[in-house]
């Protein structure tokens, strides 16, 4: 198929008729197709219980109240690193700062976080 891939041509169009085509065929066949019915095992309740939920309520208060008291500028590189996923590059790219500023704003705002964390009594921030 990919041998039939004209170059001059957009590449999604081409790539979402081959997708288009291969449902029809699916659609096409499924109708004879039968399933048995079979018994689905009860799964057993996976929700936490109250003493967790607890817990992590109490948590996420501690992890708020010690994100506070991280200065704010150092809190925005903490946040994008770790609750967004970003990379120190794309950080120092999204604030406009120097590469080695977001590194060292990124350091001192886990010092930061770990310090407020502790006096708190949070053994493991």
């Amino acid at each position: 198929m990919l041998g039939d891939y004209d170059p001059a041509r957009p590449l999604r169009p081409w790539v979402f008729g081959i997708a288009y085509r291969v449902g029809l065929r699916y659609l096409h066949v499924s109708h004879r197709r039968r399933e048995v019915p079979s018994e689905i095992p009860e799964a057993p309740d996976s929700a936490p219980g109250a003493d967790a939920l607890v817990e992590r309520s109490e948590t996420r208060d501690l992890a708020r109240y010690a994100l506070s008291r991280v200065e704010a500028s150092r809190r925005a590189v903490l946040i994008l690193a770790h609750f967004e996923g970003l990379t120190v590059p794309e950080i120092a790219s999204a604030l406009q700062i120097p590469l080695n500023t977001a590194y060292s704003r990124l350091h001192r705002a886990r010092q930061e976080f770990s310090d407020a964390a502790r006096k708190l009594g949070w053994r493991d921030p």
